[in-house]
């Protein structure tokens, strides 16, 4: 290329070049026998023959890949076939640098939740007797790291003749389930709350994913629920309670159900 010609590629193209725009829209390579400059609107480019307009493709278009050859008219089923390649070439390295970014966003997303629920159990060793007025800003602490869901606090209160229920001390975020929330504001069976009372009786966190949420034998009032973790409150190393969040299934997910 002449000098001119790079100065005019660097300062930039535009869109609506006829070539650019069906390569754009295709997102299939355009190969063009004899070049026209007056009809693509690119001055100064009239000096080439045959012209590959290239779009390199990952989730979207990520850029244009041209070659314009000075001698001959058209395309030869070999230089087609070497276009198509180096395309391919460029392809492949931009799905992987694509691929690359998503996995670091995807464990710098699981660090920072990793982080907030250490951070938390943390914290559930560390409570003194003004525990209940630290919980609920513990919860929106956790809540803030976390994809959307609902955290809360449960104590355990003793009844008459039974093994009594999981009462709700704090909440954050909305349950977005009325009966749910009806039934966790009446109290949670002692017995059948496994999600609750192994931490209780444990002293350990515990974790679940959406495939193994039957635990608490709740029917359909909690199908809308993905992961879940449950952790100790202990105060003086006795555990006083239980802190619970609750992540909803992506959309994703709830197309399977």
């Amino acid at each position: 290329m002449t000098p001119e010609q790079v100065d005019m590629v660097r300062a930039g193209l535009p869109l609506n070049v006829p070539s650019f725009t069906r390569a754009l829209e295709t997102r299939q390579p355009v190969f063009i026998d004899g070049w026209n400059a007056a009809r693509e609107q690119i001055e100064n480019t009239d000096v080439f023959g045959p012209v590959c307009i290239y779009p390199v493709v990952g989730q979207e278009v990520r850029g244009i890949f041209t070659v314009g050859l000075r001698l001959g008219e058209q395309w030869q089923s070999r230089d087609r076939g070497l276009m198509r390649a180096l395309g391919r070439s460029l392809t492949l390295a931009v799905e992987r640098g694509e691929g690359a970014r998503q996995q670091a966003e995807q464990n710098a997303e699981l660090l920072a939740r990793t982080r907030a629920l250490e951070a938390f159990e943390t914290l559930s060793h560390e409570l003194d007797s003004a525990a209940r007025l630290l919980v609920g800003r513990s919860l929106e602490i956790m809540l803030s790291q976390m994809p959307p869901g609902f955290a809360m606090s449960y104590e355990h209160e003793n009844g008459e003749g039974g093994d009594g229920l999981f009462r709700i001390r704090a909440q954050v975020g909305s349950m977005r389930n009325d009966d749910l929330q009806r039934a966790v504001d009446a109290g949670l069976p002692y017995r059948s709350t496994l999600n609750l009372r192994r931490p209780l009786e444990t002293g350990q966190a515990h974790y679940q994913d959406h495939d193994r949420l039957d635990t608490d034998r709740l029917g359909e009032m909690d199908s809308h629920l993905g992961a879940t973790a449950a952790l100790p409150i202990l105060v003086s190393q006795q555990v006083r309670g239980v802190l619970a969040l609750a992540l909803f299934k992506e959309d994703k997910d709830l197309d399977r159900h």
